[in-house]
């Protein structure tokens, strides 16, 4: 079982950078659209915890892919 991680994620309109703050993974950057999101939440493992800004409307698509997911989400 792979241990839960808190993942910050910076959001604009093309991309979002996400960073963990275990650094389990380096900072990097995930196109914002939907295939490319779903993907990178598949890998995440479950329990893991979101914290992503509300940028505009483009934090949107995250926040709703995510919800229901089993990553938590927490926006800030």
């Amino acid at each position: 079982m792979q241990t839960p991680l808190d993942i910050g994620v910076d959001v604009a309109k093309d991309e979002i950078v996400a960073a963990c703050a275990a650094n389990t993974f380096a900072p990097h950057s995930i196109a914002n659209r939907p295939a490319e999101l779903r993907a990178w939440l598949k890998s995440l493992p479950k329990g893991s915890r979101i914290g992503l800004e509300s940028t505009s409307s483009y934090h949107e698509l995250l926040a709703d892919l995510a919800h229901g997911h089993p990553p938590s989400l927490a926006r800030a």
